[in-house]
């Protein structure tokens, strides 16, 4: 894997991901004064920053880079 296709992949995963959850608060399905709407939010963010980090090391050490 090259860096352009792993920029491409997390550009297109992030975008999809900002529709779909501005698409879900613009249309009333979430809230961010329900707690369990913020918990699961922050739990889906941390979980792609953590496979993100991963996926970066992977890829840095496959590139010669680490």
């Amino acid at each position: 894997m090259n860096w352009e296709s792993f920029l491409y992949q997390y550009a297109v995963g992030g975008g999809l991901f900002l529709a779909g959850f501005l698409i879900a608060w613009r249309s009333g399905d979430y809230s961010w004064k329900n707690v369990y709407d913020r918990l699961t939010t922050y739990f889906v963010i941390a979980i792609f920053a953590f496979y993100f980090c991963g996926h970066l090391l992977w890829q840095a050490l496959a590139s010669g880079g680490g």
